[in-house]
This record gives structure tokens, sequence and C-alpha cells, in this order.
């Protein structure tokens, strides 16, 4: 993640699926201003990576099957018409 980091302003998709995301890219994650889709499968983010993109406006869509993530932090974006992928239930 760090070396997306100086292009995190211009990523508008991004595949992080199977990789060693976790919240630890959370403070990348909220610098994504212009993500649209977002796919977080299989990784070990939780709901402190989620809560990193509430500034994350243009985004769409996000794909969170197989994380730690709950449907509580998922509330907001789906509340701002976000498509969730993924049931959101944590482990």
């Amino acid at each position: 993640m760090q070396a997306l980091a100086p292009l995190a302003a211009r990523v508008v998709g991004a595949n992080l699926s199977g990789t060693g995301v976790s919240d630890a890219s959370a403070p990348v994650l909220a610098t994504m201003t212009r993500l649209k889709n977002l796919r977080l499968s299989g990784t070990k983010v939780s709901d402190t990576a989620i809560r990193a993109l509430e500034g994350a406006k243009a985004l769409r869509s996000v794909t969170v099957v197989d994380t730690k993530v709950t449907v509580g932090a998922l509330a907001p974006l789906r509340a701002r018409g976000v498509t969730v992928y993924g049931d959101g239930d944590g482990p």
C-alpha cells in the first residue's frame, strides 16, 4: 500500500483481494478520494479500514467477502448508496 500512496488521489479502482492489506492500510485508503470501486475480499481488513472510506465520496462499490468487516460499519456506506458485495457479518 505504501507504493500506492503517491498515486492515491488518482486511484479510481483497486482490487486488493487476497493481498496482505489490513487495517494498517487505512490511512492510505483514506487518501483515495476518487476511488469508485474497491475489492477487499480475503483480506484482514475490519471496520477500521471501512471507516477510513467515509471520505471517499466517489465510492460506488466495495467488496468485503471473507473479511472481518461488520454490518454496522457498512451501514453508513450503504446509506449513501454504495453497493456492498459480501454480507459484512464478520467472523
